[in-house]
């Protein structure tokens, strides 16, 4: 949610295009896998497991569709 605030304060956007909402939910879901990678590999004393990636998946499109929620209901009450 953070990245996509982020994403619509500096771009001076109201509302976030599905496509950049893809675009973001792509990336926070692959910045979520190279942490995985980097318990597995790196830091060896973590685990990486496949379900943590799934809630990191799950996490990102649940903030995303927040996200999108919340700016359509704020630009219909601005109008």
């Amino acid at each position: 949610m953070f990245y996509c605030n982020g994403y619509l304060h500096n771009a001076r956007r109201d509302t976030l295009t599905p496509g950049t909402a893809f675009l973001v939910t792509v990336v926070v879901v692959v910045y979520g896998a190279v942490i995985e990678l980097l318990q597995l590999y790196v830091f060896t004393w973590r685990g990486a497991e496949w379900a943590d990636l799934f809630c990191d998946t799950v996490g990102a499109c649940m903030a995303t569709f927040c996200i999108l929620v919340i700016t359509t209901a704020v630009k219909n009450v601005k109008a």
